[in-house]
C-alpha cells in the first residue's frame, strides 16, 4: 500500500455544535504534541504521501494548526484545511494565503438551509468568509453532506456554489454515525434522485462535483462534470486526534497508531491486518456479485454495510 492522502483529524475541538456531527466522540481525545505531529508529517513524506488533510473538529482551533502547515510546505507535502469557515478572520486569511493553504469549507445549503444542521447565524458568518476568500484570492471547495433537509435543493447550491468561485465541490450522504438522527438521512430512493438532481446541475452550471462515499453512483450518472471516489480501494490513511490509526473515520474500530510507532511501522500492520486485507476485496454476494461495476464500487461503503447488517461484507444500504 503507498497511500497519497493521510486524512488527519487534528482536533475534536469545534465551535459549532453540528445535528449531525460524528466527531465528537474524539472531544477527549489527547491531542498528539506538535512535536509528534511535525514527526508525522515528516514521516508522511518520507512514505510518499502526496496531501495531507488537516480536519477535525475544527482544525482552526488547535493553536500550532499554521506551525503544522508551515512545517508541511517545508517537507514539500501539499496540506488543506477542512473547515466550517467561521472562524476565517482577515488576519487568518493572511496566513492562509502566506501558507499556500487549499481550504475545503463546509456548505449544507443556502440561507437557512445551511442553519437547519448547524446554527442560527452561521450563513452570515459564512457569507462573510466566502467575501474575505475573493478578496484575498484564496483557492477553495465546498464540503456538502446530503440529507432530507437539503437535497431537494442542491440545484440551488450549485449554481450558488459556482457563483461564488468553489473550484470544485465535493458532496457525500449524512453517514448515520456519531450525532446523526436517522430523521436526516436519505432513503435509498431520496438518493437517487439527489444523485440525479446533482448531475443535471452540474451540467447546467459547468460546475465540478466529487461525489464521496457512494461509488454505486456511476451507475445512474454519466457527466464530465462529476467524479466519483471508491472506498474500499482508497489509498487513504485516517488518524484520529490522539494518533489512532483508524479502519475509517466514522468506525471507532483501532488498527493501530502512531504515536507509539513510527508512520511507516502502523503502515505495515494496517496493510497486513485480516480486516483491512478483506475489505480490500470486492463483495461476492448477489446483488453485487454479477453488477457491472463491482470492480469499481466493490460494494460501496462498508461502514454503512457494518452499521445496518452487522457485516462489513455485505452490500452498501445505500445502493438501490
Amino acid at each position: 500500500m503507498k497511500p497519497k492522502l493521510l486524512i488527519w483529524l487534528v482536533t475534536g475541538k469545534c465551535n459549532l455544535n453540528c445535528k449531525y456531527c460524528y466527531a465528537r466522540r474524539f472531544l477527549t481525545q489527547e491531542e498528539l504534541t506538535t512535536r509528534e505531529a511535525k514527526r508525522i508529517v515528516k514521516e508522511a513524506h518520507e512514505i510518499g504521501v502526496e496531501h495531507i488533510a488537516f480536519t477535525g473538529g475544527e482544525p482552526l482551533l488547535r493553536e500550532d494548526i499554521f506551525e503544522l502547515l508551515e512545517f508541511a510546505n517545508t517537507c514539500g507535502v501539499e496540506a488543506s484545511i477542512t473547515t466550517n469557515g467561521t472562524l476565517i478572520t482577515e488576519d487568518v486569511a493572511k496566513t492562509l494565503k502566506k501558507l499556500n493553504t487549499f481550504l475545503y469549507i463546509s456548505i449544507d445549503g443556502v440561507g437557512k438551509t445551511h442553519e437547519t444542521l448547524r446554527e442560527k447565524g452561521t450563513w452570515d458568518k459564512l457569507s462573510r468568509v466566502f467575501e474575505i476568500l475573493k478578496k484575498y484570492k484564496i483557492p477553495f471547495a465546498t464540503i456538502t453532506t446530503l440529507s432530507k433537509s437539503n437535497y431537494l435543493v442542491v440545484e440551488e447550491t450549485i449554481k450558488f456554489l459556482k457563483e461564488i468561485g468553489a473550484e470544485f465541490s465535493c458532496m457525500l450522504p449524512l453517514m448515520p454515525f456519531g450525532r446523526a438522527k436517522e430523521d436526516y438521512v436519505l432513503s435509498k430512493d431520496e438518493l437517487k434522485d439527489a444523485l440525479f438532481m446533482v448531475s443535471e446541475s452540474a451540467h447546467r452550471y459547468k460546475h465540478t462535483v466529487n461525489l464521496w462515499c457512494m461509488p454505486f453512483a456511476i451507475k445512474y450518472i454519466e457527466n464530465s462534470y462529476i467524479y466519483v471516489a471508491g472506498c474500499r480501494n482508497a489509498d487513504t490513511i485516517d488518524i484520529a486526534p490522539n494518533g489512532d490509526m483508524l479502519l475509517c473515520d466514522v468506525l471507532d474500530i483501532v488498527i493501530t497508531d502512531v504515536r507509539k510507532r513510527s508512520l511507516s511501522e502502523a503502515l505495515k500492520i494496517f496493510e497486513n491486518h485480516p480486516l483491512v486485507k478483506k475489505l480490500s476485496q470486492p463483495v461476492k454476494k448477489e446483488p453485487c456479485k454479477n453488477c457491472y461495476v463491482r470492480e469499481f464500487c466493490m460494494g460501496g461503503c462498508y461502514a454503512r454495510a457494518f452499521k445496518v447488517y452487522g457485516n462489513f461484507n455485505e452490500k452498501d444500504p445505500m445502493c438501490g
